[in-house]
């Protein structure tokens, strides 16, 4: 009897030792199928950000649209939201067809970090070089982030989501925390008192400027200008993509183009223009307009010295004028992007 017993407890602890080993291999094969399956696709979706790259650099918008989904939600680094392939593949052809006919990207680095099995989210890090303005002046290259949603969808990753991210600013040093940067990037404005007249104006192309507040002054924070512009003076339709304009008007009428709709605004008048929006502004009057303008955070003033500078050497009829004007707009890194001519009736 005790020999059964004991050939029967033997014969369950084989079973149970068995199942369990069964389990093991299955636990095993599964995990190891789950990493095959994760590092297979991981090369796929970095495969899409070469398409991309390969595609772009031959201008097919075709092959391009082909890699997002027919409903994807996109925004470009310009701030457009593009709703469907078909308004992406619409929108990047006009692009390719001007600014973008000759630019070149490279990608750099693609992270991809599975959400679910079938779902992904990568970055990729590019720059991009070869852009030009409608009237042929180059831009200076490119940077930026863009962060892609990706889902398998019937066996095919695709782009389903994805903003575009354009890189302007240096990072913070590493490991650094806020309260521990140095003094001078914390933002703390120093003391201004300024008396009428103070400071002088300076001539440029436009007209002239005061320097009321400094983007030093205010440790980047924001600035302040006087301008004065001149009869006939306008500028060409174009966006700041990091910087905020307000403008006031002192004297004169301003005229303004903002996304398309004119504005006409008198002494007292107030106008806010968000960051990325496209506008243009000039004097279509018989008077010099003089203009309080802030821009947030700060750094454009800068772009009004070098004009000063500028017209100190050489004036705006001169046939260089405009060449060495965007070379010191390109060496300045000025936060403007220039979008199309300024067609006026007036």
């Amino acid at each position: 009897m005790l020999n059964a017993r004991l050939e029967h407890s033997g014969k369950r602890a084989m079973n149970i030792n068995t199942t369990l080993r069964a389990l093991l291999l299955v636990l095993i094969f599964g995990a190891g199928w789950q990493i095959f399956a994760q590092a297979k696709n991981d090369g796929i979706i970095k495969g899409i950000a070469l398409k991309w790259e390969a595609a772009w650099n031959r201008h097919d918008m075709k092959a391009l649209a082909d890699l997002v989904a027919e409903d994807v939600d996109l925004i470009t680094v310009s701030g457009t939201w593009l709703k469907s392939r078909k308004e992406f593949e619409e929108n990047h052809t006009r692009s390719h067809a001007i600014i973008l006919k000759e630019s070149v990207l490279t990608t750099k680095n693609t992270e991809v970090k599975f959400i679910k099995a079938d779902v992904a989210v990568a970055h990729v890090e590019w720059s991009i070089t070869g852009i030009k303005e409608p009237d042929g002046t180059p831009r200076q290259q490119q940077h930026g982030i863009f962060t892609w949603v990706l889902e398998n969808r019937k066996g095919h990753w695709l782009i389903i989501k994805a903003q575009n991210t354009s890189v302007s600013y240096p990072p913070l040093p590493t490991g650094a925390k806020p309260e521990t940067l140095p003094e001078k990037n914390k933002i703390k404005p120093k003391m201004i008192a300024l008396k009428t007249g103070e400071p002088t104006e300076l001539a440029h192309d436009a007209g002239t400027v005061r320097f009321l507040a400094s983007s030093e002054e205010t440790n980047g924070a924001w600035s302040l200008v006087e301008v004065k512009e001149m009869p006939g003076y306008k500028t060409n339709i174009h966006r700041h993509n990091n910087t905020d304009e307000a403008f006031y008007v002192l004297e004169g009428v301003l005229t303004a183009i903002i996304a398309g709709k004119t504005h006409e605004l008198p002494a007292g008048s107030y106008i806010l223009i968000p960051r990325g929006t496209p506008h243009a502004q000039g004097n279509f009057g018989k008077v010099p307009i003089k203009l309080l303008l802030t821009m947030t955070p700060g750094g454009f003033e800068r772009s009004f010295k070098d004009r000063v500078e500028l017209f100190k050497t050489i004036k705006p009829d001169h046939p260089d004028f405009r060449k060495m004007r965007e070379e010191l707009r390109i060496k300045g890194k000025h936060d403007v992007e220039f979008i199309s001519a300024w067609e006026t009736k007036k």
